[in-house]
């Protein structure tokens, strides 16, 4: 199996951690764009944290295909992980590869190559852990109001972005997230994202022309978990690109779900 560049591999880690379609609804009189982001980026200051004392516990699945030029499935690789989460904390421990149980030394080198990735992006791109929507996250776009509509019975409000005019970013996952333009839909009691549908808008060359992003694109849907954190429920993103001579094209699912709350206490018992 051809692997991404490891800047890549990293933002997929990271994205990777359904809702209904979304849908029109009634006319509802929506508070102003600036307004919708203004709370945003105040829910995002407080909200990662929230999660009323509970500890979730779920099951994520991943399916990665790598794809031929005519975006034929070449080869396939599947994991499921036991995932933990306590507010944005999460720990996840790999439970199978293509289905079947593995050895402990092959699941020890399967965490230990996640963790390199996820290493690697944080000191790249300056982040950690989650690609979280903080509020610098928040800023990098320019929004315009498209409609209302339902998320799974609640009303969210539905924004384009393109990127905001700015320098070029020195660090390579920046300069990728700086070129996406979309749709994201925003729940209408928390201002919590519910849904994004991203692509990026132009090719992106790194180290000289050593390698090449020319394109990404990806949807993503969020649900709210009782005590008020949300997460990521599904992710379906493809990527495609050049590696030195070598092109590649990528379409990663990731879907979360079996979802269990307790408190930590009660959890550990």
């Amino acid at each position: 199996m051809k692997r991404l560049p490891s800047v890549l591999a990293g933002i997929a880690l990271m994205l990777g951690r359904g809702l209904s379609a979304p849908g029109e609804t009634a006319a509802v009189t929506p508070p102003p764009v600036d307004v919708v982001i203004e709370r945003m980026v105040e829910r995002s200051r407080v909200g990662f944290g929230d999660d009323n004392g509970l500890q979730h516990t779920w099951r994520r699945f991943t399916v990665v295909e790598d794809l031929d030029s005519s975006g034929r499935v070449e080869k396939r690789r599947t994991k499921e992980h036991e995932v933990v989460g306590h507010g944005s904390v999460q720990e996840a421990r790999l439970v199978k590869v293509d289905g079947r149980e593995v050895p402990e030394k092959e699941l020890r080198r399967e965490g230990e190559r996640e963790r390199e990735n996820r290493s690697r992006y944080a000191q790249r791109s300056g982040r950690k852990g989650n690609l979280e929507l903080d509020e610098a996250l928040i800023r990098k776009f320019k929004y315009q109001w498209v409609s209302n509509a339902v998320v799974d019975g609640r009303l969210n409000y539905v924004l384009a972005f393109t990127p905001a005019p700015g320098p070029d970013a020195p660090r390579i996952a920046d300069r990728i997230l700086s070129q996406l333009a979309g749709r994201i839909w925003v729940d209408g009691q928390t201002f919590e994202v519910s849904r994004i549908e991203a692509q990026s808008l132009k090719r992106i060359t790194f180290g000289g022309f050593l390698a090449e992003l020319s394109r990404l694109s990806f949807e993503m849907d969020r649900r709210p978990l009782p005590g008020g954190v949300w997460v990521n429920t599904r992710l379906d993103s493809r990527i495609e690109g050049r590696k030195l001579f070598d092109r590649f094209a990528t379409r990663m699912e990731v879907v979360q779900d079996g979802f269990s709350s307790a408190t930590p206490e009660s959890s550990t018992r």
